[in-house]
């Protein structure tokens, strides 16, 4: 056994060397192997397309080892990077071999080739960006002369209100106009979607695409560390690219989506009606005691004891009760998404528990348009009541 396990030992060792070898002799017999090889290397139509302003020198440099690579005919490919494969009873190469070898290359580069590479990255990094704006146009008043930015300010506006104006018609319109399968019924909790990679419960709530320009965006919703969001109980996940936002309240939501006194999210059914339409985030109650089941709306939050304010739906409308709210919770790894947990929700009385939570959910897209998932409710202002299955 001994003998025979030595034995397999420099097999093993002799096939590394030899692939070692193979990939060291790819290494130099590719386009660029020496400094004035990479100096003197045209620049491809990929690399003056690409808007990347931080490339390293080592993605600059697998750029070109994967270019070489593909310029390889199938033969020569199996014969340097392929291993054979049991299942398909042939050499193949496997996933991930080509850029494992790119690294081992890269590592085994002395510092003048890397210095080489870096400074052809620098000059990628340099260039300007296509379809970027450096400047202001001068239609819009950027650079106009003898102006004191009057033209400037007045587009901006102009472009602002413009936008405002369309985002609040199509807020309310997918306020009243609610979908078959957005209704009440029995399948109803057992719809789902995807908000920031994970599948979440969305019941009744109204999901839809709204377009919501990038300069209104950062007037809505701030930006970055002066953003209008509490970053500890309204963000769940935040990226360059998306911020999943959850808002409970009622107050919360008309005071992030209301601009000089109009408000998109809360306004009469009709002209002259008592009826009006808004959204919350939405519980599911019940009693400790006769376990009877009911639908609340949250109205807002104390602000000192961080407790919602609910109030019943139906016939119970008039009622408004405080609830601890079910605690955020992510999961194992500690990284979104997570769940609610409901073991403290209780009623100040302890008569009634929170069983289930669907906050207003918003995904703010950096680009393109925004998704919001909505919890209608009618409030009559007469009766004072939210209306029963609204």
């Amino acid at each position: 056994r001994s003998r025979k396990a030595t034995i397999n030992s420099f097999h093993s060792f002799v096939a590394l060397f030899v692939r070692r070898l193979a990939l060291c002799l790819f290494f130099y017999s590719m386009e660029c192997h020496t400094v004035e090889d990479v100096a003197s290397l045209p620049f491809t139509t990929k690399e003056l397309e690409d808007k990347r302003r931080k490339r390293t020198g080592y993605h600059v440099f697998l750029s070109s080892y994967f270019r070489d690579y593909n310029n390889l005919t199938t033969e020569a490919k199996l014969e340097r990077f392929g291993t054979y494969s049991e299942v398909f009873m042939e050499s193949i190469v496997q996933k991930g071999t080509v850029a494992k070898c790119a690294c081992s290359c890269w590592k085994s580069m002395d510092l003048e080739m890397k210095e080489a590479w870096k400074k052809r990255a620098a000059w990628l990094n340099w260039r300007g960006v296509p379809g970027k704006f450096e400047v202001v146009p001068f239609e819009l008043g950027g650079t106009q002369q003898n102006d004191d930015g009057t033209l400037l300010k007045n587009n901006v506006i102009e472009a602002l209100t413009i936008q405002w104006g369309k985002v609040v018609r199509n807020l309310r319109s997918c306020l009243v106009n609610k979908r078959r399968n957005e209704g009440s019924g029995k399948k109803r909790n057992q719809r789902t979607d995807y908000f920031g990679g994970a599948q979440v419960s969305i019941a009744d709530s109204i999901i839809r695409l709204i377009d919501f320009d990038y300069l209104l965006k950062k007037v809505v919703f701030g930006n970055g560390a002066g953003s209008n969001l509490n970053f500890v109980t309204e963000v769940g996940k935040y990226t360059n690219k998306v911020t999943h936002v959850h808002i409970a309240s009622n107050k919360r939501i008309k005071e992030l989506l209301t601009v000089h006194s109009e408000c998109a999210v809360s306004f009469r059914l009709r002209h002259n009606s008592s009826q009006w339409v808004s959204c919350a985030g939405k519980v599911s109650i019940v009693g400790t005691a006769d376990c009877l089941s009911t639908i609340g709306y949250v109205m807002e939050e104390d602000e000192k004891s961080g407790c919602w304010k609910i109030q019943f739906e139906g016939i119970n409308g008039d009622r408004m009760m405080q609830f601890k709210p079910p605690a955020y919770q992510f999961n194992i790894d500690g990284k979104f998404p997570g769940y609610y947990q409901y073991d403290d929700a209780l009623s100040d009385d302890g008569n009634y528990k929170i069983v289930e939570y669907w906050p207003i959910r918003i995904l703010l897209f950096r680009e393109g348009q925004c998704k919001f998932a909505f919890n209608r409710y009618i409030f009559n202002d007469t009766t004072k009541q939210i209306d029963w299955n609204n």
